[in-house]
């Protein structure tokens, strides 16, 4: 499926939907005055990846 798109000039919502499964937006709150969101996303090939902060 990757190798569909080794030259893309443009992110279409074609591309998106391609890889992207379900993406989950959590409440916000805020810490330390700033104002902050879990954004969740789940990759068809490979589900959720953790990427830290």
């Amino acid at each position: 499926m990757v190798k569909g798109y080794t030259e893309v000039l443009e992110l279409t919502p074609e591309i998106l939907n391609s890889f992207i499964d379900k993406i989950y937006v959590g409440a916000p709150v805020r810490i330390d005055g700033k104002r902050t969101q879990e954004v969740k996303i789940v990759y068809k090939p490979v589900g959720a990846v953790n990427i830290p902060q």
